[in-house]
């Protein structure tokens, strides 16, 4: 939980221009990375932090309160 940053890892169109930007995690759930891994973040261990498939995209990171970032996404 709390403030961490972002490593894309393929290129996504949700994630352009993100890149070592700072979010914000308000829980403890973590995916491990896989192939559908679109970005990671590291807290204690590297997890998920978004995730693709086809047309599908999800973030276990909150937008609300990001600033210009979240609006962007």
């Amino acid at each position: 939980m709390g403030w961490n940053r972002i490593q894309v890892t393929r290129p996504e169109p949700l994630l352009a221009g993100l890149n070592g930007a700072y979010f914000y995690f308000v829980h403890s759930y973590a995916v491990p990375p896989s192939a559908y891994t679109a970005a990671t973040c590291r807290y204690g261990a590297a997890f998920s932090a978004a995730v693709t498939w086809r047309n599908f995209s999800g973030c276990s990171f909150t937008l609300s309160g990001q600033g210009p970032l979240g609006r962007g996404c």
